[in-house]
């Protein structure tokens, strides 16, 4: 019972309408019986809220109507509550009465007792002012949601108000929207939809104080705010209600409603998109399944409705839910308590409770031990204690330890306990909800030695007790005994290794913090470092020839696993870098391996001590690095390259260990020229639609070879060109797709660092694919007694591989056969030659063309006859008669005979004779000292009608001496030349003591004396020159057997040898 009296009295505060249960009509209680707090109270800790916001599901949010029936000249209020801080709230009316009077505006204020709330206070002035009563939404918005909840306020002196203030159906479900009328009708009622005429009732059917409108087959179009008026009153004497229509059939669900959705306990609504069960206020869980008891709201339980319970109160929550009670109230006003054996909201649920237990208003059946389910018809399971991992904790640091739970019924806050290795319990300090699952946190602050050991988490539930081990290590952070260590020095930098040998503590070490302070007296400044990075770490930003301080600290996993500072370190930065980079960089190829590097340095010249020049391949980690020690130097050879790459080059100062900003780069392409063309390329036949195509790399090409490119096409046509590149392994290519009997060209060239050049065209027939036309335009000609030539012409659109002659005799049953190779229509044999025939005889020649396939036919066949075979005639001495004509034949013989005879023998007197005069002219010439005189020139004399040729003496002259040599010490090599009469040998000649090379020139033998006269003029030319740097000299001469040489020296370090071979007379 709530006060009566001055405790209920009407004060100048904000009032909310709460039903006693001993009161029948509303009255109002001021704040002095319930304040806000009381009415709607934050809540104390209950569940904590792990679930996410889940934009794509629905929101949690609650619009709370305060007494749907508006008393006169007093206020109302409503409330909107939301879980989410990121929701804006905004409650607005939808439409009211009709009436002249001025709207009083609707605005909402922020409520500090929820997280995220607003209230809106209304009153309803008879005289001035109808705003309290009508259609009322909360609009909720974020960027991805803007979401619409009504409720419903009418008036206490209304004709009639609804039996439900929402109604949910499914697709193509019929309903009836069902408004109590209060006072005796007198005229028809008309429907309105959304503010629209929808349609009428006429006042005969409305029966035992009830309006119905019935809606068959519920559509997308039938859904909306329904208010029906009688025609002969106001709108103030009417009310609303909502009709909501889910757009998937009953429990189906999703986009194309093929889904089936969850089983929703306890009046929980299946939304027809993501499938939720929206939950009525009072109960929770994924199907609604927890009873959460009086006095709560919201999706998780968080919200309470106060000291005095959710008496009054109309929940309004996202479609498709609507409004309804809170659990255990029902009626128009939500005032009523349910009756023995029901509960939920509306009190539209039975318990039906079986095995003993016992129906509660607010959650249902509350069953006994060993028994859970809606109607405790399930035998209960005891908890089970998921797995509980060992875990480490840090000396002096906080641990949480979450203990997960199952069971049928779930245990609740009170059922878990964490029990310390010295036997005392803990209490949770949050109790989180993942369904099906309970997990209770615990935390362990401040950790010390007596913490390690081995734990215990126990849940005690109405059937049973569970419990579950697991051990916890205590350790200790590491400190590191060592300052760190300097790697690398630079000027604005230091590279360090902070992992350090050792360290104090336990491990394993992920990470360190270093500190570093540039002067005494400044701060530190410090770096959180990752272990990746411990061992090589680059503290930069540092300036030049500076002292720091560095020290730092190890950390191993877990909170509080960072230790203590370790020793502490000074190092101090490098010389300041060089700010400048030289200028002018060019790249000069020298030889297919080096490369020269020059580069200028800009004025005034940088301070440093050296360059370093930096070569590389493009796209290749590889770099060379070559230091020039000396700022004087602009070149540098760089050796030892590989050829055909292109090469990329920088160049920098570099002063101490600092080095300044590179030039821009430069590069080069190194190699030979480009490659020659393929050798030994061949084109052959595979089959009538490919051929086979093979070469060899170039032969004078050294570089390296990267592809190869081959080119084909059908001879005499062009458009048909195709293509392929291959490797520099590869040298054969299978050319296919190509036509059959048709000649193809193929070409390949090679690619370096350049295209090569392509090799001569090679040619090939593919194979045919039909029998060869008969050779045609047959005609034989050259006919003798034994042979015979046949000519022929081939179709050019077929392959031909043979030519087949088939010859016989007339009756012969066999014919012989000729095979004449031709390669082709296009092959350069087109005859041949039948020999070894029979004079005088008739044959048949057959002249067939041949390829894979087979033999030509028909064929044309020629007749061919031999002529009769040559006669000598004999002639006759004058005898006659047959005695007389057989002398004659035999002396015409003798007569022969002696002619053959005597002409041999005038042949051989004749050889021998020449003979004799070219040896004895041969021995004559063969002397030591040549007589220059004794040689004379021609003279042609003129007289009238004679010409007389004579010889004109020379001038004696002096013998010619040249030096002698031992054919022994003569060894001769190889040949180098020859001329018109001599030839030269080259020789290796030994002369006082010392073996050269010389060449050693010689006549040929047979040669004639004007040779031998020339040959000798020469030698006495090479006598008279003497010794000279620029010209052949004259070494030598020596004679064995008949033959005389004489050596010459080049001035090349080169000798070569000549030798004439020079018979005496």
């Amino acid at each position: 019972m709530c006060r009566r009296s001055t405790e209920c009295a009407m004060a100048s505060r904000v009032f909310f309408v709460y039903f006693c249960s001993a009161i029948p009509f509303p009255t109002f209680i001021r704040a002095d019986c319930q304040s806000p707090k009381d009415v709607l109270m934050i809540p104390t800790f209950r569940y904590n809220l792990t679930e996410p916001i889940d934009e794509r599901g629905v929101p949690d949010v609650t619009f709370i109507n305060h007494n749907p029936l508006v008393l006169h000249d007093q206020r109302t209020a409503m409330y909107c509550v939301a879980r989410d801080r990121a929701f804006e709230l905004e409650i607005q009316n939808d439409f009211t009465p009709r009436t002249t009077k001025p709207f009083q505006d609707v605005s909402g204020s922020r409520d500090t007792r929820w997280r995220n709330g607003i209230a809106v206070v209304l009153s309803k002035d008879r005289s001035n002012d109808w705003t309290g009563i009508g259609v009322f939404h909360c609009r909720i918005r974020r960027p991805s949601i803007d979401l619409v909840i009504h409720t419903v306020k009418y008036d206490q002196f209304a004709s009639m108000r609804p039996a439900r203030q929402t109604t949910t159906v499914s697709k193509g479900d019929s309903v009836n929207l069902t408004f109590i009328v209060q006072t005796k009708l007198t005229s028809d009622v008309m429907w309105l939809r959304n503010g629209k005429y929808e349609t009428m009732t006429p006042v005969s059917e409305v029966v035992d104080g009830k309006l119905v409108l019935n809606i068959p087959n519920v559509s997308p179009n039938s859904s909306g705010i329904y208010c029906p008026r009688p025609v002969d009153k106001t709108w103030l004497q009417g009310s609303c209600t909502k009709l909501i229509m889910r757009r998937c059939p009953a429990q189906m669900r999703g986009k194309d409603c093929k889904r089936r959705c969850p089983a929703c306990s306890n009046g929980g609504v299946c939304h027809d998109d993501t499938g939720q069960c929206i939950c009525p206020p009072g109960f929770m869980g994924t199907r609604c399944e927890i009873g959460c008891g009086p006095n709560t709201f919201g999706r998780f339980c968080t919200e309470s409705c106060g000291k005095c319970g959710c008496r009054g109160f109309t929940f309004c929550l996202p479609d498709p839910y609507g409004c309804s009670c809170g659990t255990g109230f029902h009626g128009s006003l939500c005032e009523k308590e349910c009756s023995s054996g029901f509960y939920g909201p509306n009190c539209g649920l039975r318990c039906g409770c079986v095995n003993g237990g016992t129906c509660e208003p607010f959650r249902g059946c509350v069953c006994l031990r060993n028994w859970t389910g809606r109607h405790c018809e399930l035998p209960a399971s005891g908890p089970a204690i998921m797995d509980l991992p060992n875990r480490e904790v840090n000396a002096e640091a906080s641990m949480q330890i979450n203990c997960s739970a199952t069971g049928d019924p779930p245990p609740l806050l009170n059922s878990f306990y964490l029990v310390h290795p010295s036997g005392s319990r803990l209490k949770p300090d949050t109790l989180w909800l993942h369904e099906p699952v309970k997990k209770a946190t615990f935390w362990l602050r401040g950790a010390k030695i007596s913490d390690d050991g081995i734990w215990r988490c126990l849940v005690n539930t109405p059937s049973r007790t569970a419990e579950k081990h697991f051990r916890v290590d205590f350790k200790v952070p590491p400190r590191p005994q060592k300052p760190p260590r300097l790697l690398e020095r630079y000027s604005a930098a230091l590279r360090l290794d902070l992992l350090g040998e050792s360290h104090y503590g336990d491990g394993p070490v992920v990470g360190a913090l270093l500190c570093v302070r540039q002067d005494e007296g400044k701060r530190n400044v410090c770096l959180d470092v990752h272990q990746a990075n411990m061992s090589s770490f680059l503290l930069d930003d540092l300036e030049p020839l500076t002292n720091y301080s560095l020290r730092i600290k190890l950390r191993r996993p877990g909170m509080g696993g960072q230790g203590d500072f370790g020793p502490e370190c000074v190092v101090q930065t490098d010389c300041p870098e060089p700010g400048i980079a030289p200028v002018h960089l060019d790249l000069t190829e020298k030889t297919r391996t080096s490369v020269l590097v020059s580069w200028k340095l800009p004025r005034p010249e940088p301070k440093a001590q050296g360059v370093v020049v930096r070569v590389w391949r493009p796209n290749e980690g590889r770099v060379i690095e070559l230091i020039v020690p000396d700022t004087k130097a602009t070149s540098h050879l760089v050796s030892e390259l590989e050829p055909d790459y292109t090469y990329t080059a920088e160049v920098l100062l570099y002063n101490c260990g600092s080095r300044g900003p590179p030039s821009h780069p430069a590069a080069v392409l190194l190699g030979s020229p480009s490659p020659g063309a393929p050798r030994n390329v061949l084109l052959q036949p595979i089959n009538d639609t490919s051929l086979h195509l093979t070469w060899k790399p170039p032969s004078t090409y050294q570089g390296r070879i990267t592809h190869y490119l081959c080119k084909w096409q059908q001879v005499g046509n062009s458009k048909n060109k195709r293509q392929k590149l291959v490797s520099s392994d590869q040298t054969s290519l299978v050319l296919g797709g190509l036509k059959a009997s048709r000649k193809y060209e193929a070409r390949v060239k090679a690619q370096a660092v350049r295209w090569g050049e392509w090799n001569l065209p090679a040619f090939a027939w593919t194979y045919s694919d039909s029998l060869p036309a008969a050779p045609t335009d047959v005609h034989i000609f050259n006919v003798t007694d034994t042979a015979a030539s046949v000519a022929w012409r081939l179709s050019p659109d077929h392959w031909v591989s043979a030519i087949v002659l088939r010859y016989k005799v007339y009756g012969d049953a066999t014919p012989r056969e000729k095979v004449v190779v031709v390669d082709g229509p296009d092959g350069t044999v087109a005859d041949a030659r039948l020999v070894g025939l029979v004079p005088e005889r008739p044959y048949l020649v057959e002249v067939v063309a041949r390829n894979n396939v087979g033999d030509s036919s028909p064929n044309v066949i020629k007749e061919l006859h031999t002529k009769p075979p040559l006669v000598v005639s004999t002639i006759s001495m004058g005898l006659e008669g047959g005695e007389g004509s057989e002398a004659g034949g035999s002396r015409l013989l003798l007569v022969m005979l002696g002619s053959v005879a005597a002409t041999c023998l005038t042949i051989l007197l004749a050889l021998l004779g020449f003979l004799c005069l070219r040896g004895s002219v041969l021995r004559r010439r063969r002397t030591f000292i040549y007589q220059p005189g004794s040689r004379e020139d021609p003279v042609i004399q003129f007289s009238p009608g004679t010409l007389t040729l004579s010889r004109r003496p020379k001038p004696p002259s002096e013998p010619i001496t040249y030096p002698l040599l031992d054919w022994q010490d003569i060894k001769f090599e190889d040949m180098i030349g020859e001329g018109n009469f001599g030839q030269v040998m080259k020789a290796l000649v030994k002369k006082d003591g010392t073996k050269i090379n010389v060449a050693i020139k010689m006549l040929k033998e047979f040669a004639s004396e004007d040779d031998h006269r020339d040959f000798a003029g020469e030698l006495e030319v090479l006598c008279k020159l003497g010794h000279h740097p620029n010209i052949i000299n004259l070494i030598g001469a020596c004679e064995h057997r008949g033959m005389t040489l004489y050596m010459e020296n080049s001035s090349n370090m080169v000798h070569h040898i000549g030798c004439v071979t020079i018979n005496h007379m």
